[in-house]
């Protein structure tokens, strides 16, 4: 309401009163003039509707400013800086109006904000609960104050919780009806660096598990030293925005969000099986938390893939807490047909546990024991040493890193039953390149081009 209306209301209030107060005058010169009943009706009414609309107008410019001091008690309740979100809702929570401090705080432009209803912009129902309690206390009979300190999880804009603490204050109009509410936010701490990176890269793992980055499946060959021919192929992840996959797995690592991303690209990775040609099988990376999930289990089993051609690689992202339940859990898996590998063997004391303790269907060999191995005796040492480790443990024997045909050559001589590497093929999305493997055959010693990316 503004101040000419205010004035308007006031001008009609007075020509309301001078018409009542002039009426008897009225009256005689219309008595004289032999005016009709009609007109006493007409002036009567005029007086009636401008008495009525001034009072209505001051009224609407009193209540104005009613609700402007109210929202300036409001903020007086509040802890204000130049980094805080201001926003106000009606009675219905619907957010009327927003600072800009809210693209800082949860990643939302004020206008993004207007329209909304709080409780989509809290994070879950505790704490939709918790603000209604509180603003309900508020506006009760003889509240001591406004709800101040409040710290609760609001939803940024990529999904992830953020923890603001804030004030609020409810809004009334001069009847003393509760019209709104207007509060403030600010974060409940300052974060440290280490805490913003973590917050950094949890969001962006988020945002990647909400689909807004395509992950392909790439597949690297695994071929047969004696034959030369296709008996497996290693999955990979590709992803559509260009950050190589160690990116995105260290921001899942620093961001707690491992084995999240472990599912994701594990079961994306069985789609490779509609375009892989069989009977080769499809090795795929999991960490020894995934496969304690006993959800993730369940959903591998009702994927309707081909699980006899199924080999899940154990990584070591962390460290096995318990081997009795890891067993077990493979155990599961094992009855219908999975096989298991244990990936980067000799590269340290947890690996050879792994294959004593879990006897794996395969051995994948550490890149770094096939550098050099035709020259170094103490890799062909240990190489020789896995070997036979293998059949003791029923398990076959794969070189990963493969990059000479020297390399090849050698892991031949040395008994070991498969190679994967560079030289045989880099990893390629291309399904046609998948398909012409199954075709090809390599040759022992001797180098074969790239089969596509």
């Amino acid at each position: 309401m503004t101040h000419r209306g205010s004035l308007l209301g006031l001008a009609l209030v007075d020509a309301g009163v001078l018409t009542l107060v002039a009426l008897p005058v009225l009256a005689g010169l219309l008595v004289r003039d032999s005016v009709g009943t009609a007109s006493w009706v007409v002036i009567a009414a005029w007086a009636a509707l401008a008495l009525t609309a001034g009072l209505a107008l001051v009224r609407r410019e009193h209540r104005a400013r009613g609700d402007l001091a109210a929202r300036d008690a409001a903020l007086a309740a509040t802890r204000l800086t130049g980094h805080d979100w201001v926003w106000e809702c009606d009675e219905r929570l619907v957010v009327t109006d927003s600072g800009h401090a809210v693209s800082q705080l949860l990643g939302f432009g004020p206008e993004q904000c207007v329209g909304r209803h709080l409780d989509e912009l809290l994070y879950d129902d505790t704490n939709r609960t918790h603000v209604r309690t509180q603003l309900e206390a508020a506006v009760s009979p003889g509240a001591p104050s406004a709800p101040r300190g409040l710290e609760l999880a609001w939803r940024h804009a990529d999904g992830q919780p953020v923890r603001l603490r804030g004030s609020a204050a409810p809004l009334h109009d001069r009847r003393g009806r509760v019209v709104g509410y207007r509060g403030a936010c600010w974060r409940a701490s300052e974060p440290t660096e280490a805490a913003l990176v973590t917050e950094a890269a949890a969001r962006r793992v988020t945002s990647l598990l909400g689909g807004s980055v395509r992950v392909d499946v790439a597949l690297q060959p695994i071929v047969e030293v004696g034959s030369g021919r296709l008996i497996g192929a290693e999955a990979l992840s590709r992803f559509s925005d260009g950050r190589p996959p160690t990116a995105w797995f260290d921001d899942a690592r620093v961001g707690g969000l491992t084995r999240q991303l472990d599912e994701m690209t594990f079961l994306n990775a069985l789609s490779a099986f509609d375009d892989l040609p069989g009977p080769a099988f499809l090795s795929v990376n999991a960490s020894p938390e995934l496969l304690l999930d006993a959800g993730f289990r369940n959903r591998v089993l009702r994927s309707g893939r081909p699980l006899d051609r199924l080999v899940v690689e154990v990584t070591e992202h962390s460290q096995v807490v318990d081997y009795d339940d890891l067993e077990a859990a493979l155990t599961t898996l094992r009855r219908r047909g999975v096989r298991f590998a244990v990936d980067d063997t000799g590269a340290g004391y947890s690996s050879l546990n792994h294959v004593l303790r879990l006897r794996p269907d395969v051995i994948k060999l550490d890149r770094d024991l096939i550098a050099d191995l035709g020259h170094d005796g103490a890799r062909r040492a240990l190489v020789t040493a896995l070997v036979l480790l293998a059949l003791e443990v029923g398990a076959s024997v794969t070189g990963e890193g493969v990059e000479t045909p020297d390399q090849l050559e050698a892991l031949g001589a040395l008994g070991v039953h498969h190679a994967q590497g560079y030289l045989l093929a880099t990893p390629s999305t291309d399904t046609a390149a998948w398909e012409a493997w199954s075709r090809r055959t390599w040759r022992q010693g001797t180098h074969a081009p790239a089969a596509g990316r």
